[in-house]
């Protein structure tokens, strides 16, 4: 049997056989053709469909959970504990006074760094995409800049 992905190959590539019913010249055998070829793009179309299924979440008794709140609670639980170190060290705020900077941050340099962001990542703790910072008008690098 033919895997998913070869199988368009192998309908292009297989040749059409007219049944016996279909008479020697072109134009009785042109439906047929026109319909065949429409009938093999679509199962084409069809068996190259992606089937998304919504995973399954179960409770830590192993049932399966149903409820959106249940669903959201289990999983956010899974990922806090996955991405949350309880161990680490949580770093003190600045104590004492700012120095300004030898050379200060450009607009253009705000840009730069804007640019080289990565689209469709999750935000940080600040919340902000990156699409919004890359995408922004200039108004906004100047406003970072001067911070």
């Amino acid at each position: 049997m033919a895997s998913r992905l070869g199988l368009p190959t192998l309908l292009r590539h297989r040749p059409i056989s007219y049944p016996h019913k279909v008479g020697a010249n072109r134009e009785e055998g042109a439906p047929f053709l026109a319909y065949s070829l429409i009938s093999m793009f679509k199962a084409t179309k069809v068996l190259n469909q992606k089937h998304f299924e919504n995973p399954k979440v179960e409770d830590r008794e192993g049932k399966l959970a149903t409820r959106p709140n249940d669903i959201l609670e289990i999983v956010s639980s899974h990922f806090k504990n996955k991405f949350q170190d309880e161990k680490a060290e949580m770093i003190s705020p600045f104590q004492g006074e700012p120095k300004p900077l030898e050379k200060p941050i450009t607009p253009e340099e705000v840009r730069k760094s804007f640019n080289s962001l990565i689209n469709n990542k999750a935000p940080g703790e600040d919340e902000i995409h990156a699409e919004l910072l890359k995408y922004g008008t200039p108004l906004l690098d100047q406003t970072i800049a001067d911070i």
